[in-house]
């Protein structure tokens, strides 16, 4: 669904599957179909969840079906240097972890090459997990960046088991999306 969702769900309560889940069945329909699955890219805070993310989807969705899933940091992307993984729109891996320096980068130096990859539905939908560090880290220069996320066209899903309800809207404002645009799942 292209509508923007907020999964408002405690620690341990399935926030991963969110993102793991959509992946395997847009996968296996697409392989149906023969056809190439979109991609879907989830921006996480630190370097350290990137790395645990892509390890434990690697070894539970690479192994078993042989889906494309890799990560970026920060030190992959420059002004004149788009990451080989996004090169070319029909080969795009299923799921790749980003932490937010690297998506700061790719919406500062690279915003019309994924606005159009998110436009030709190549990338399906944007998660951005632990929203909850946009209010607790200001001084973090790279969520300015994300002020810019809401206007690649494509459907974003955002994860928290702690932002208070009364805070998603300006979240959602900050992060350039309509708050009637957001469905709330708690």
């Amino acid at each position: 669904s292209r509508r923007h969702v907020h999964a408002a769900l405690s620690c341990g309560a399935g926030k991963s599957l969110s993102f793991l889940l959509p992946t395997v069945v847009g996968a296996l329909a697409t392989s149906l179909c023969s056809r190439r699955s979109s991609c879907c890219l989830v921006v996480l805070p630190y370097k350290f969840l990137v790395t645990h993310h892509t390890a434990s989807a690697t070894e539970m969705i690479l192994s078993s079906l042989g889906l494309w899933v890799t990560s970026l940091v920060g030190g992959d992307i420059g002004r004149f240097t788009l990451p080989d993984v996004f090169a070319m729109e029909d080969l795009l891996p299923e799921l790749v972890f980003v932490s937010l320096d690297a998506m700061g980068a790719i919406l500062r130096f690279h915003f019309e090459h994924f606005q159009d990859l998110c436009h030709k539905g190549a990338i399906s939908r944007i998660y951005v997990d632990e929203l909850h560090t946009i209010l607790l880290e200001p001084f973090r220069s790279n969520y300015e960046h994300l002020r810019r996320l809401g206007s690649l066209g494509c459907a974003i899903t955002t994860l928290s088991a702690t932002v208070p309800e009364v805070f998603l809207p300006h979240i959602f404002r900050y992060i350039g999306c309509n708050t009637k645009e957001f469905d709330v799942i708690k």
